[in-house]
């Protein structure tokens, strides 16, 4: 079967080639590059230029299509056993996990931002769905960031993936800084 992609195992220290973390594609011209996510779907990704820009750990390897097939399958059997359905180290459950509820964390970082300073938070669901930055407001609204981001990324401008624990830190001190505002006004 002759295909239009190119496949990668995405691999962390405790992943193997055999089953690794995620596993991404590109078309054979080297664009769109997608992830299949734990929703048994093909998403938008950066995971190759993360890693390419120093700002992942985790290594690509190139694998064939038919190393994809048995990822799927396993992937496919896993999410049918619950594998997902429980806390990830850089998320939070609000409701029903199996329903994508799910929220997952970056650190909009630019130059001149850090992780410990960044442009600002934002969180989107499980399923990818329902992106949202926390504002000046103090409340969480709806954003484009994270595909800003993946058009415009590079060395000096990234999302980098922090846990909810991180996000309330910076929730609590946008809270002091706009309460220290409004005092000084």
């Amino acid at each position: 079967m002759s295909s239009n992609y190119y496949y990668w195992a995405i691999v962390g220290r405790d992943d193997s080639l055999e089953d690794p973390n995620v596993v991404v594609r590109t078309r054979s011209d080297g664009r769109d590059e997608e992830v299949f996510t734990i929703d048994l779907e093909w998403r938008r990704s950066d995971s190759l230029r993360r890693i390419q820009y120093g700002r992942d750990y985790n290594e690509a390897l190139p694998i064939s299509e038919e190393d994809f097939r048995r990822f799927e399958k396993r992937r496919i059997k896993r999410v049918k056993e619950g594998w997902f359905n429980s806390d990830h180290s850089t998320s939070s459950t609000e409701g029903d996990a199996s329903k994508g509820s799910q929220y997952f964390y970056w650190a909009i970082v630019t130059d001149g931002h850090s992780t410990e300073e960044p442009v600002t938070v934002v969180r989107a669901r499980g399923n990818g769905n329902e992106m949202q930055e926390f504002t000046t407001e103090l409340t969480w609204e709806p954003t484009r960031w994270l595909y800003r981001m993946l058009d415009e990324r590079g060395p000096d401008k990234d999302a980098v993936p922090i846990t909810e624990e991180e996000a309330l830190r910076f929730a609590q001190i946008q809270a002091s800084s706009t309460e220290t505002r409004k005092r000084q006004d």
